[in-house]
């Protein structure tokens, strides 16, 4: 299932087996939002939409994983490929995976 991100103002929710991801599309940004667990039920499914997020044309995709509350390594993988993107910035979260200090250094 391919996601749209062309639509400003655009607001979506994709419900997966353990997660869900809400996205919302504005005329610069691409706001992703993991909530829940992403394991390797959903983490392929997620890494998927991040790449299709980082080829839909906005100059920003960000990536909110506040509401993440648990992330195995196949989780972290698929949110590996972000630093080869140089669109998508993570923001801060309060999980274990301090993607958001990261992303300073992948700038």
């Amino acid at each position: 299932m391919e996601v749209e991100f062309q639509a400003t103002g655009a607001s979506r929710r994709l419900t997966l087996s353990t997660c869900t991801l809400d996205i919302e599309t504005t005329p610069n940004n691409i706001l992703l939002t993991v909530i829940g667990e992403l394991d390797m039920g959903d983490a392929d499914r997620v890494g998927d939409v991040l790449t299709e997020a980082a080829h839909a044309g906005k100059p920003i995709v960000r990536v909110n994983l506040a509401g993440l509350t648990f992330a195995d390594s196949s989780a972290i993988r698929a949110l590996l490929p972000v630093p080869k993107q140089p669109t998508i910035r993570a923001l801060p979260t309060r999980s274990s995976i301090h993607t958001a200090a990261c992303a300073d250094c992948w700038a």
